[in-house]
């Protein structure tokens, strides 16, 4: 999934879009820098766009702290599980795309990655399940992960900028 422009140095954010949303950022020669998992519940934000505020500081923070970020890639979902989840998506998908446009001279490159070049990378299988995602993670990455959203934001950094890393080995440390 690299373009013809990728650069070993250029930091990348990858997302794992729903409403506990993963994230991992890093460069091919420093993966991860950090990651985790985002919970953009409303919650006590009155407005209806809660979510997307949330998403959209957490952009920002990321920006600021590690960037500045030169790519942003997600998976390309083609089916969802439900109306919600479509409209969640769109959502967050949207946000995304509207703060690498936002950021006007410094041009944040978007990408997105099949759903299945993910797993097929993770796995070796290009159906796994979730649970297998999360499971071949924690044996994979040299840290703790909190849930199968982080796993799956470290797996698409993964099959972004370090395409040719065997993923069946120890992948990264904790930098």
């Amino acid at each position: 999934a690299r373009g013809p422009m990728f650069r070993e140095t250029m930091t990348t954010l990858a997302l794992d879009f729903g409403l506990k949303c993963g994230w991992a950022v890093g460069t091919a020669d420093r993966l991860p820098f950090e990651s985790g998992v985002w919970r953009l519940h409303e919650g006590n934000l009155r407005e209806r766009g809660g979510r997307w505020l949330k998403l959209w500081r957490h952009l920002k923070n990321v920006d600021a702290l590690y960037g500045p970020i030169k790519v942003i890639v997600f998976e390309a979902v083609r089916r969802h599980e439900g109306i919600s989840a479509a409209h969640v998506y769109g959502g967050l998908r949207a946000i995304a795309e509207l703060f690498a446009e936002s950021r006007g001279e410094r041009f944040i490159e978007v990408r997105t990655v099949e759903v299945a070049h993910v797993k097929q990378y993770a796995t070796g299988k290009g159906n796994a399940r979730k649970e297998k995602m999360l499971s071949v993670a924690r044996q994979r990455f040299a840290f703790e992960i909190i849930d199968d959203n982080q796993a799956d934001a470290l797996w698409i950094l993964a099959a972004t900028v370090a395409p040719k890393a065997d993923p069946q080995k120890q992948l990264f440390t904790k930098g």
